[in-house]
């Protein structure tokens, strides 16, 4: 079967451009297949809907069921096809991506080199569909920003797998962890101790203190703070409340003091910070820790 990426006015449209992206849903039976021998000049992420492939890469080959999300790098030869007795019904992108994507395309790799990541929930295989048919529709539109939307679209699959990897990899936490994280993200403004959250989870506080540590790798009260204070961030970025009003809203009582935490943190006052956002300068700064 003709590869379409081999001709070579695809591949001048790709090569060493970031933001350039191909797109599509193939239904392919058994005896599809594509081979690149000295591999891609741009990323290539699949997700299987249904049916089975396969991807081979070297002596290493790693049968694709539904659910399962491929990620090859650039350079690696490899062939992929539909599994013998199988129609296999796939989303796919080619992407060079641009450089601020680099931390999303750390993932871990096997099978010769590629990323394999089989998803599990419903949700995230729902959501990952979705993501890749907007994706593949704005890739095709003629109309303003659809590029843009495109690339959008595929920096959202891959923020999704990254969390799915990471989700996945990690170590299990109590459910009575997740359940005092839970508290802590989505009532951050109401005061809360180590003693009040024990007794909502039917553990002692001392047993709570060491399992939330020994889990979540920070104290629950440097965890409550970081919550805060990254929610001010975000407050003092997208709106106009006073930085006495985002203190109260984040669970601050007294101002003088979470200004204090807020450097500490951030390496900035709140009003600096808010001034930083507005102008558009210092944008590592604003990444914060």
């Amino acid at each position: 079967m003709f590869d379409y990426l081999d001709d070579p006015a695809i591949q001048d449209q790709l090569e060493h451009k970031s933001g350039r992206l191909l797109a599509d849903h193939f239904l392919a039976p058994f005896g599809y297949s594509t081979r690149r021998s000295k591999g891609s000049q741009d990323w290539l992420l699949t997700y299987t809907i249904s049916g089975s492939g396969v991807f081979k890469i070297g002596d290493d080959i790693r049968p694709c069921d539904a659910g399962a999300a491929v990620l090859l790098p650039p350079g690696t030869p490899h062939l992929y096809a539909t599994q013998e007795g199988s129609v296999w019904e796939f989303v796919w992108v080619h992407v060079v991506p641009p450089p601020h994507w680099s931390g999303l395309l750390q993932l871990p790799r096997s099978y010769g080199g590629l990323v394999y990541i089989p998803i599990g929930e419903e949700a995230v295989r729902r959501r990952l569909v979705d993501a890749f048919h907007r994706t593949i529709r704005d890739s095709k539109d003629l109309h303003p920003f659809s590029a843009e939307l495109a690339m959008t679209g595929v920096e959202e699959l891959l923020l999704l797998l990254n969390r799915e990897q990471r989700r996945t990899s990690a170590p299990a936490v109590d459910p009575r962890v997740s359940e005092v994280l839970h508290i802590l993200m989505h009532r951050m403004n109401e005061p809360h101790s180590v003693a009040t959250l024990a007794c909502g989870v039917n553990l002692s506080p001392s047993r709570l203190a060491h399992m939330f540590k020994e889990q979540v790798g920070e104290s629950i009260i440097d965890t409550l703070n970081k919550i805060r204070l990254r929610q001010a961030s975000r407050l003092l970025r997208f709106t106009t409340l006073q930085v006495n009003e985002i203190a109260r809203e984040v669970g601050f009582q007294d101002p003088f003091y979470f200004t204090k935490q807020f450097k500490a943190f951030f390496g900035i006052s709140p009003s600096e910070y808010r001034k930083q956002s507005v102008s558009g300068d210092g944008k590592e700064q604003l990444a914060g820790p």
